[in-house]
């Protein structure tokens, strides 16, 4: 038998590796298919969202991200959505999302998709309260840490029968007094920063749901006074805070735009205003990122 000469090995040795790169190049392009977001360098404490086609997904579906798993549900129009968040706390950078599908212990994959996060700086606010609401008695003490355990079981809430959601709108129209983010100092002393934004209103006003959805919470509680939580499905949870009167009972569906309380002071306030707050599976983003994102990424 003859061996190839090396003309002719060097030209199948050529095919071989230009094959290879074709086959690498193609499963590249696999990763990325189908995969759509409605921002590609979100800012440290933003929510964005995330689109995937696939014509028979089996199971759920799903995407990964920093260590979390965000929910997807069909939109009606062949696609999976979600809203995926990026803590405020989380370090710039890139990032792998990938996406997955399945109901066991082992998720097929559906592809994958590099993201940058960007940074982003936050001012600091110093606030002057009650000394009760900042050095708390053994009994505020215990009544906050109940509640945070209650309201942390309704942050948990991953509810699959609550339709798609795209559109929200402001609860409250005024002006936005206090952004997201800040680092605050209460009297003094370095606090939690603030998980939402503050909208200015004269007590008594109309406080609307800006989605979609179901009532999960409603409580008179220590630092956010009269509050309501809706549960948007999937994860997603919208928080109002310090209201005068609570208007919805817990369970109640609610259409975006419906009452569901009155503008107030209550709790750990300075004066009337709308603490409005958003999260999605358990964590806080700017809801001026959520109110910005369209139906479609």
């Amino acid at each position: 038998m003859k061996l190839l000469n090396k003309p002719l090995r060097y030209r199948l040795f050529v095919a071989l590796l230009l094959l290879c790169l074709s086959a690498a190049s193609l499963s590249s392009a696999k990763a990325h298919a189908g995969i759509r977001l409605s921002e590609e360098k979100p800012a440290r404490g933003d929510a964005f969202l995330v689109s995937v086609e696939d014509e028979s997904p089996t199971g759920r579906v799903w995407a990964e991200l920093d260590g979390r798993k965000f929910p997807l549900r069909p939109s009606g129009d062949g696609a999976w959505k979600g809203f995926l968040a990026i803590d405020r706390e989380e370090t710039p950078g890139k990032r792998t999302l990938r996406l997955f599908c399945g109901s066991g212990d082992k998720p097929s994959p559906l592809g994958s998709k590099e993201i940058t996060v960007s940074d982003k700086k936050f001012p600091e606010q110093r606030l002057t309260v009650d000394e009760s609401k900042v050095t708390l008695s053994k009994e505020d003490l215990e009544r906050a840490l109940r509640e945070k355990e209650i309201i942390s079981a309704a942050l948990g809430l991953r509810s699959e029968d609550i339709d798609w959601q795209p559109r929200w709108t402001t609860p409250l129209s005024g002006v936005h007094s206090s952004p997201f983010g800040l680092d605050r100092y209460y009297n003094g002393k370095r606090g939690s920063y603030h998980g939402g934004i503050d909208i200015a209103g004269a007590a008594g006003s109309e406080v609307k749901a800006s989605s979609g959805g179901r009532v999960a919470l409603t409580g008179d509680f220590f630092y956010t006074g009269n509050t309501v939580f809706i549960d948007h499905g999937c994860g997603v949870i919208s928080g109002y805070f310090h209201m005068q009167e609570i208007k919805v009972p817990e369970g109640k569906s609610v259409s975006a735009g419906e009452t569901v309380g009155l503008v107030g002071s209550t709790g750990r306030s300075t004066g009337p205003h709308l603490h409005f707050s958003t999260y999605v599976c358990g964590v806080k983003v700017d809801p001026d990122s959520v109110l910005r994102l369209t139906e479609t990424p």
